[in-house]
């Protein structure tokens, strides 16, 4: 990246509050970043585990077990977690992504010490009673069922598992399979939870009206007995960009219309480009005034909606295009869409594009870290990605340095029409035809998805 004298308009310096660290005997990292504006405090636990470590023929057993964490422990019952944080005014959620967990509660910030006992209790002495279990796993079926009837949804998970392969740690859906959530007991919800629940790696940060000692005492109080070794790291091998496109139509039947994704391989988060990445996807397909959006909304009127992500990882990344039109038109929009990517790749993005892309990413992002729970919830993804806590105050510095040149190098790593995996969805009957000559076509049923 280029040295700040080239930045091509003036940013506003970010400046993060006051932010201490420390490190229990245990391995427990301890963060407080005091922001004493008001008197609430977020407390957010993240440890190194989600569906990436689920194990084999247990597909989304970490959701699962997030899940049931706030359902029972041995010293509280679900009713008595729900009412620990509310009687205060607080808000209480768990989370499990493909490689942390995290367990936030925001509360007055007098009511930090009880907030952090639960989170406590959650996290080392959930106790997954046999009637929860049983709830659980009933609530996650209903819910996959839902999930398939939703066209769009069969085409996110579709779209996994052709981009990742059925071996590969991300390669399935974090919320499971019907055929593997049916066979959870309160006994795999527990080993996850043994196996993989350590203090070693794991975060526990303090945004908001607190004192570092009085954060750290309290950590220690409430985690100084918890023990484990850190889990061993993993390095999930980065999919390879496909030559030519590889086709894959999911018959069904009920669908009124046809969803279409894409997806490439991108770039992790840690690497130097990702800034110029941002900019790219922002020109191309990341905003309401887009390439793809003018092109595929304003001007053919295929579609409602149109947009590329740039999904950036740990160690890997994706960039993926989703989209959805008429059964008749799903070629249409598939050979516009990569019209626009095509010669995007190619040239790139004006210099008029670029800023006004660049004014729109910078503009937005104060609001993406404005709360107690926002920061908390950026800090703490910047830890799990590797990378230092002050790239969330340096996110726009870095957006403004990035060079023309450097954007037009990031252009090339979106999909074309000379590689990518491919999903569409709706009723094979209206849409095979339309794919012939696309490249290989797989068809497949939406069973093969539950």
């Amino acid at each position: 990246m280029n040295t700040p004298e080239a930045l091509p308009f003036h940013v506003a310096p970010m400046t993060l509050p006051p932010l201490t660290e420390t490190a229990l005997p245990n391995g427990l990292s301890v963060v407080t970043v005091e922001r004493h504006d008001l008197p609430l405090v977020t407390v957010r636990l993240v440890i190194g585990t989600g569906s990436a470590r689920d194990p084999l023929g247990k597909d989304g057993l970490a959701a699962f077990t997030a899940d049931l964490l706030r359902r029972g422990t041995a010293r509280r019952s679900a009713d008595q977690i729900d009412d620990a944080i509310e009687s205060v005014g607080g808000l209480l959620g768990v989370d499990a992504g493909l490689e942390a967990t995290g367990l936030t509660a925001t509360v007055p910030s007098d009511h930090a010490a009880g907030a952090l006992e639960v989170i406590a209790d959650l996290a080392q002495r959930a106790s997954f009673p046999e009637p929860e279990v049983e709830l659980a796993r009933r609530r996650t079926l209903a819910l996959l069922a839902q999930l398939l009837d939703e066209p769009s949804s069969v085409a996110d998970r579709a779209l996994v598992d052709i981009f990742y392969g059925k071996d590969h740690a991300y390669g399935h859906p974090g919320d499971g399979r019907a055929s593997t959530v049916e066979t959870f007991r309160r006994e795999d919800a527990a080993a996850f939870r043994d196996a993989t629940y350590r203090p070693a790696g794991a975060l526990l940060l303090f945004a908001g009206d607190i004192r570092p000692e009085e954060a750290v005492q309290l950590a220690r109080n409430a985690f100084g007995e918890w023990e484990g070794e850190p889990l061993a790291s993993s390095s999930p091998a980065a999919a390879a960009r496909p030559r030519g496109l590889d086709v894959l139509l999911v018959d069904k039947a009920d669908a009124t219309q046809a969803q279409v994704r894409l997806a490439v391989p991108g770039i992790a988060r840690k690497d130097v480009r990702f800034y110029a990445a941002v900019l790219a996807n922002a020109v191309v397909g990341g905003g309401f005034t887009s390439r793809l959006v003018d092109e595929v909304r304003v001007n053919r009127g295929l579609s409602y909606s149109v947009g590329t992500r740039l999904v950036a990882l740990r160690e890997l990344g994706a960039v993926t295009l989703a989209t959805f039109t008429k059964s008749e038109t799903a070629r249409e929009i598939l050979d516009v869409s990569l019209g626009v990517l095509d010669a995007f790749r190619a040239e790139g993005p004006t210099a008029q594009e670029l800023d006004k892309a660049r004014r729109y990413v910078i503009g937005l992002y104060p609001e993406r870290v404005e709360s107690n729970e926002q920061l908390a919830e950026a800090l703490s993804s910047a830890r799990f990605l590797g990378l230092p806590f002050d790239v969330v105050a340096r996110y726009r510095d870095e957006l403004a340095r990035a060079t023309l040149p450097e954007v037009v190098e990031m252009a090339r790593l979106f999909p074309g029409s000379d590689g990518a995996k491919v999903v569409v969805v709706g009723r094979a009957g209206e849409i095979a035809a339309q794919l012939e000559g696309l490249g290989a076509v797989t068809v497949r049923k939406v069973d093969d998805f539950r």
